[in-house]
């Protein structure tokens, strides 16, 4: 197996195809926020949305950014964790599990791994964000 060969593909792929459909079909933008799925089709389902995959987008576009994507990464990683805090943000300062496309949280309940995920973003974007670093 040529694993520089399979590399350069996949980051072709990641570059040209994956990130810019995410980009375009994944990021809700009346919402501000990512969508859950994605069909077969190429369009946004309306499935209720996993708090994680809110930072999780935000990282990967982030990441992306940082490694030179020179697609619009700024926007959907500053408009999705601004939607992760409005939306999953409770008041004892952790987020809440679960979301439905129009954005409202319909379960609160803590979970370790969404905690995980909405700290890993923040490292991310301080990165590449330094007026974010605090």
């Amino acid at each position: 197996m040529d694993i520089a060969g399979f590399s350069a593909k996949l980051n072709a792929w990641l570059a040209g195809a994956a990130l810019p459909l995410w980009r375009d079909k994944g990021f809700d933008a009346k919402t501000g926020g990512f969508v859950e799925t994605i069909d077969m089709a190429g369009r946004p389902t309306r499935a209720d949305r996993r708090a994680r995959v809110q930072p999780r987008q935000v990282y990967c576009f982030a990441e992306a950014g940082r490694r030179g994507w020179t697609g619009d990464w700024q926007t959907v990683a500053v408009q999705g964790i601004a939607y992760f805090d409005r939306v999953y943000l409770q008041p004892d300062g952790f987020y809440g599990a679960l979301a439905d496309a129009d954005g409202h949280l319909i379960d609160g309940s803590f979970d370790l791994y969404n905690q995980a995920f909405a700290l890993l973003s923040f490292a991310y974007l301080a990165q590449v964000f330094p007026d974010r670093q605090a």
